[in-house]
């Protein structure tokens, strides 16, 4: 048995409904940490140059968030400036 410890991981597949140029993240997954698991968004951005990296500059951009799937986001609080998913 190995002495693997996956208590504190990100696990990242390709997203089935990514489409270049979509608002659908590239990568999806889950990350554990302390023996909470959430769900885990990537994007693929490319630097403005207004920041610390240079115009172009390729990297990778993420959330972390708790979302569960549809009907089963009883008790979810909205912010006034969120749009109502459906």
């Amino acid at each position: 048995m190995s002495d693997y410890d996956d208590s504190n991981s990100i696990v990242l597949f390709k997203n089935e409904k990514y489409e270049q140029g979509g608002d659908h993240p590239v990568y999806k997954g889950t990350v554990k940490m302390d023996g909470k698991e959430k769900n885990v968004s990537v994007w693929i951005r490319q630097a403005s140059g207004k920041g610390k990296m240079e115009k172009g500059t390729m990297f990778l951009s993420g959330v972390l968030d708790t979302w569960e799937g549809q009907g089963q986001q009883q008790g979810k609080q909205f912010a006034p400036d969120d749009t109502i998913p459906f």
